[in-house]
C-alpha cells in the first residue's frame, strides 16, 4: 500500500543545506596478477644411494632425494615418522642431516616373540621353548610341562608363570616382515609415509586381548573391557547413538530372535501385535491370524473352535496320546505315555499262567507261576519302557525272553528262580537292558 503525500508544510523553506548524490563511475582496468606460491613438498622420496638393512631396532644413513618432509625425533621420548621403505620395510625417522639425507631405525624386533609372563590369547598356539621348575601351564592347555612342548591355549593366567619359563608364540614380534638385517637395498626404490603396527589377534582371528570391549558382565579372558551397565554414553552424533537408551546406558541386543529377545513392535510402521509378517515385494508386510491363516492355506485347519476328528482307521484311538516323531505322530496308550511323562503310580499285574505276553501297559509283573516264561514287547520305537518282574513263589525257573533278535543284556534270555526275586529291564529303542536284579 503506498504511503500518503507529503503535505506543504511538511517541507523546510528555504532548506538548512544542499544535498548530495554520489553517481559511480566507470569501472577501472584490472589490475595485475599476483606471484604465484611456493611449490609444495611431495610427501614421499626415493633413494639416492643404496644402504645395507641395519640389525633389528638399529639405525642406519639413507641417501634421499628430499627429506623435508619427514618428521624426526625431537627430544628423546618423542617417536618420529614411521615410513615405508620398499624391499626392506617399515622405519622410524630418528633424524634429518641434511634435506636429503635421514637416518632411519629398523623396527622389526622379533624378540617380542618370547616372554617369560603375562597373559596368554585363548586359542593361539605356544610352545614351551625353555622350561624352568616350579612353573605350571597345565590349567592352560599344556599337556606336560618340560621344554619343547606345544599347546594351544584353553585359558588366559597359568597356575604359576613365576620362575622364568620361557613361552614362545607369544607375538609375531614388531614390523616381521622387514628384510632381514644384512639385505642390499639398492638405489631407485621409493620411501613413502608408513603406518603403526596394530595389536596381533589369536590364531582363530579375534581381536587383540589388549583391545577394549564393551561386554555384558566381566570376563577373565579380557583385560581391557567395559561393562555395559558402566560404559560411558556416545556423544551426540556419533554413529554409536544408535546404542544409547534414555538414561545414558548402551543396550546390546543378540543378533536373532531369542525367547528373551524379542524385537520391539513399532506400531507406527504399520506392525500390530498378535500379527504375522511376510515378505513382500516392497519389503515386509503384517498380516492379521485369520488373514495369515487364509494365505497359508490353513483355512480348514484346527482353530480355537474346533475339533479334530479321531479317525480310528489311521491308528488314531479315543483315549490314546499322540506324540510327535520325526516321521510325524504316533499314539500311545495313556500307560505307555504315562511312562514317557514318568508318572510315579505303578500297576501290578497278577500272571498265573505261562508263558506270558507282556503288553506295553504292564508295568509291575507278579509272576505266581512256577515255571514262568516272560515275552517283553518289541523295544523298537519304545525307549524308556521300563518293567519289574517279581516271582512271589518257590521253584521253577524265572525266564524273561526279549522278541528276537533283540537281546536283554546282550542275551538271547535272562533266568533266576530265587523266590520273592526281582528284575527290572529297561528299552533304548533298540534292546533290553537290566536296570536292578535282587535275589532274596
Amino acid at each position: 500500500m503506498a504511503s500518503s503525500l507529503p503535505s506543504p508544510a511538511d517541507c523546510c523553506s528555504p532548506c538548512d543545506g544542499e544535498a548530495s548524490v554520489q553517481v559511480p563511475g566507470p569501472t577501472g582496468a584490472a589490475g595485475t596478477n599476483g606471484t604465484n606460491g611456493t611449490a609444495g613438498v611431495n610427501a614421499f622420496s626415493t633413494l639416492d644411494g643404496g644402504f645395507t638393512m641395519p640389525a633389528e631396532l638399529s639405525d642406519v644413513t639413507v641417501a634421499v632425494s628430499d627429506s623435508t618432509w619427514m618428521g624426526k625425533v625431537e627430544v628423546a621420548a618423542v617417536i618420529g615418522q614411521v615410513v615405508f621403505v620398499e624391499l626392506a620395510g617399515y622405519m622410524e625417522v630418528q633424524s634429518r642431516p641434511t634435506t636429503t639425507s635421514v637416518i632411519l631405525k629398523n623396527l622389526q624386533d622379533v624378540s617380542a616373540a618370547s616372554a617369560t609372563s603375562g597373559l596368554l590369547i585363548v586359542g593361539k598356539t605356544y610352545t614351551i621353548s625353555t622350561y624352568v621348575s616350579g612353573d605350571d601351564f597345565a590349567n592352560v592347555g599344556a599337556p606336560a610341562d618340560v621344554t619343547g612342548e606345544v599347546f594351544m591355549a584353553t585359558g588366559t593366567t597359568p597356575a604359576d608363570w613365576t620362575n622364568g619359563s620361557t613361552l614362545s608364540g607369544v607375538d609375531q614380534g614388531a614390523y616381521p616382515d622387514n628384510s632381514a638385517p644384512g639385505t642390499p637395498i639398492t638405489t631407485g626404490f621409493q620411501v613413502s609415509p608408513g603406518g603403526i603396527q596394530g595389536n596381533t589377534g589369536d590364531s582363530a582371528g579375534n581381536a587383540p586381548n589388549s583391545a577394549p570391549y564393551v561386554t555384558m558382565s566381566a570376563s577373565p579372558d579380557l583385560i581391557a573391557e567395559v561393562p555395559v551397565d558402566t560404559a560411558p554414553a556416545p556423544s551426540a552424533g556419533t554413529y554409536g547413538k544408535v546404542l544409547e537408551n534414555q538414561s545414558g546406558t548402551l543396550n546390546q541386543r543378540t543378533v536373532g530372535v531369542a525367547d528373551e529377545n524379542s524385537v520391539t513392535v513399532d506400531d507406527a510402521a504399520g506392525l500390530t501385535v498378535g500379527e504375522a509378517i511376510f515378505g513382500a515385494a516392497d519389503g515386509i508386510e503384517s498380516k492379521t491370524a485369520s488373514a495369515a491363516r487364509t494365505a497359508l492355506g490353513l483355512v480348514i485347519g484346527v482353530a480355537d473352535n474346533q475339533v479334530a476328528t479321531v479317525d480310528a482307521a489311521a491308528g488314531l484311538v479315543s483315549g490314546d496320546v499322540t506324540f510327535a516323531t520325526a516321521n510325524g505322530l504316533e499314539t500311545k496308550t495313556a500307560a505307555a505315555a504315562g511312562i514317557i511323562f514318568g508318572v510315579s503310580n505303578r500297576s501290578i499285574t497278577e500272571v498265573g499262567t505261562t508263558p506270558y505276553n507282556v503288553l506295553i501297559a504292564d508295568q509291575v509283573i507278579k509272576l505266581n507261576a512256577g515255571a514262568t516264561l516272560a515275552n517283553l514287547p518289541d523295544a523298537t520305537g519304545n525307549s524308556g519302557l521300563e518293567y519289574t518282574f517279581i516271582k512271589t513263589v518257590a521253584g521253577g525257573g524265572f525266564n524273561i525272553t526279549p522278541l528276537a533278535p533283540q537281546t536283554l543284556n546282550g542275551s538271547p534270555t535272562q533266568a533266576f528262580s530265587t523266590q520273592y526275586a526281582t528284575l527290572s529291564v529297561i528299552s533304548d529303542g533298540l534292546e533290553w537292558f537290566i536296570t536292578s536284579r535282587h535275589l532274596t
